[in-house]
């Protein structure tokens, strides 16, 4: 027989959608500043500034493939109402809603 845990599929989802916000939320412009600031109109800055663009943008991606997952997972809820034991089990292990 197969069950679904829909509410733990939907409760992933969730995790999911805040898990890309947070990445989105990530400011790596901190993290160069200082370097930037002390090497300003060398190489070394620009090759700085480039890489913080390119970290950014690849940020930007991850947290969209979060949220692409985050999707299915809800569309997944929203619309199939099985899925095996096993999978429900290691959803609610994710979300440590189960020992």
């Amino acid at each position: 027989m197969l069950k679904a845990d829909l509410d733990a599929i939907r409760g992933l989802s969730d995790k999911q959608h805040l898990s890309a916000r947070d990445v989105r939320a990530i400011d790596v412009g901190p993290v160069f500043a200082p370097p930037l600031a002390g090497l300003a109109g060398s190489d070394v800055a620009a090759q700085l500034s480039a890489a913080t663009e390119k970290i950014t943008a690849a940020l930007g991606e991850v947290a969209g493939r979060i949220d692409t997952l985050a999707q299915t997972n809800r569309q997944a809820a929203d619309t199939i109402g099985i899925a095996d034991d096993a999978y429900a089990h290691n959803i609610k292990a994710t979300l440590n809603l189960a020992p």
